[in-house]
């Protein structure tokens, strides 16, 4: 039988550096040399300096970097997606309230299931906004439109809205 050379790594099993470093790149902060090492079942410095020679800190943050990245890059085409249904139902209800404002500039039957309501004299009962309510619709159609195309006229564009809905239904 022959016995290894002193100072000879045979009889050592062999650490898979590839697999360790793979672990510290792209691990959590809690995979840690120290860590590595007593998972490897290796001396903590052993490991430190072949980190340090392959640069596993500087690869550490790279890949983090870039994971950030695509998961901004995630979250933007996200948020366009919504964002381009959102502008699209923006400019549907716009042009709805415009339709609103030119039926109510032209004065309008009052319809109930789809009949016009007579007065006692057996006119059509004409449905008419105030100008000021008018203006209004047409104010909040114009700025979502606005909206629409990435401006920003109102903050409170949502909640006059639904403002205008609401009276517009009454």
């Amino acid at each position: 039988m022959t016995w290894p050379k002193p100072g000879t790594d045979m009889g050592k099993p062999k650490l898979d550096w590839q697999r360790m470093a793979n672990a510290y790149i792209t691990g959590p902060d809690t995979v840690t040399k120290q860590s590595l090492a007593v998972l490897f079942h290796t001396n903590r410095t052993t490991v430190s300096l072949r980190a340090t020679a392959e640069g596993w800190d500087k690869q550490r943050e790279v890949f983090r970097a870039r994971v950030a990245e695509r998961t901004q890059d995630k979250k933007a085409d996200v948020l366009a997606t919504a964002g381009a249904a959102w502008d699209s139902r923006c400019a549907a209800v716009a042009a709805k309230i415009m339709d609103l404002v030119d039926q109510e500039l032209q004065g309008v039957p009052l319809l109930i299931n789809g009949k016009p309501v007579l007065d006692p004299d057996g006119n059509p009962i004409m449905r008419r906004m105030a100008a000021k309510d008018i203006a209004s619709a047409a104010k909040i159609a114009q700025d979502m439109g606005k909206a629409t195309l990435g401006e920003n006229p109102n903050n409170n564009l949502a909640v006059t809205l639904a403002d205008e809905v609401k009276k517009a239904l009454v």
